[in-house]
């Protein structure tokens, strides 16, 4: 999708579609960023959610709000300007950044089916 030699018309968009995809990437970034740090700022403050099901939310949360605040922001900048302009080794830690956020999200899906499995099978425990 971005490459330094962008040159070629077929593959650049319209202003247009850029502008709407931006303004979606914002949009999603601002909600994002905001949501997750009241379900962060929420479950710290309340006692009575300190337990292990809260916790795993919690760091979902974490994972969701680190992809808002590190990814979001650059991938904007790049789908605006339709090449990236960041180094090389930025790139690799974008993408490193990104793949850990998600498989640490799909983690902690697991963590809390496997949570609530327990819970459901073995109530009284």
């Amino acid at each position: 999708m971005f490459n330094d030699s962008s040159s070629d018309e077929a593959t650049l968009r319209t202003s247009a579609e850029v502008g709407l995809q931006v303004f979606i990437l914002v949009f999603l970034c601002i909600t994002t960023l905001l949501g997750n740090a009241l379900v962060a700022a929420v479950i710290y403050c309340s006692r009575s959610l300190h337990r292990p099901t809260y916790y795993f939310i919690t760091n979902l949360s974490l994972a969701d709000f680190i992809v808002a605040a590190i990814y979001i922001p650059f991938y904007t900048d790049a789908v605006r300007k339709q090449t990236w302009n960041f180094s090389l080794a930025w790139c690799r830690g974008h993408y490193v950044t990104i793949s850990l956020s998600f498989n640490e999200s799909l983690a902690t899906l697991c963590l809390v089916s496997l949570d609530r499995f327990v819970a459901i099978t073995r109530p009284l425990r």
